[in-house]
């Protein structure tokens, strides 16, 4: 069958195709290979820091707070986890260009939805989603304070405390995707994810 778009080449071999992700393709070694190599902030950062330490540190950061103690936790944990899965695919693009390349959020949700079939996750609902988000916020300003020079990130991160608590550090890509994939199989482990 004729797939759309060209294929890339993944760390396991597959050949992935970005315009037509199809859950045959997704493997988790390729995301956490992916993810722990692609450094935050488009690589503008004091340090390198991947992608995969920031949604570790999402991840440790619902695990540190009250707030999230509700039945779920362990499920909102895995969606923080896989938040950015699809970017060890197509990697990032900044914030301020994204809105400007029509396609790309669909292309990037279609990679998202091959992930969660392939993992057997249900997607995020509404509430979900935003909770995902609100993390997400506390730790981009829990990591600019110590990865960034710039004071602010204006109406992005407006009215987020960062995590006082969370320390920031560089580690080596072949240790972060060790902790990527082991905290993956735990939260995949017997829970169920849908």
């Amino acid at each position: 069958m004729v797939r759309k778009g060209d294929w890339i080449e993944t760390y396991t071999g597959k050949k992935f195709w970005p315009l037509d992700p199809r859950r045959e393709d997704i493997c988790i070694e390729d995301i956490a290979h992916g993810l722990s190599n692609i450094c935050r902030y488009n690589g503008q950062c004091k340090f390198f820091f991947s992608v995969a330490q920031h949604s570790l540190n999402c991840v440790e950061y619902i695990a540190r707070r009250n707030m999230f103690q509700y039945p779920g936790r362990k499920r909102l944990q895995l969606l923080c986890l896989l938040h950015d899965a699809a970017e060890a695919y197509i990697s990032d693009v900044s914030k301020p260009v994204k809105p400007f390349l029509p396609g790309f959020r669909e292309i990037e949700n279609k990679i998202m939805a091959a992930i969660y079939e392939a993992l057997n996750v249900r997607p995020p609902n509404a509430f979900e989603k935003k909770m995902v988000k609100y993390v997400d916020k506390v730790m981009l300003a829990t990591e600019a304070r110590v990865l960034m020079t710039c004071d602010g990130w204006g109406d992005w991160i407006k009215d987020i405390e960062p995590d006082e608590e969370m320390v920031i550090r560089g580690e080596y890509p072949i240790a972060v995707k060790e902790r990527y994939l082991t905290e993956l199989g735990k939260l995949l482990d017997g829970e169920d994810t849908g």
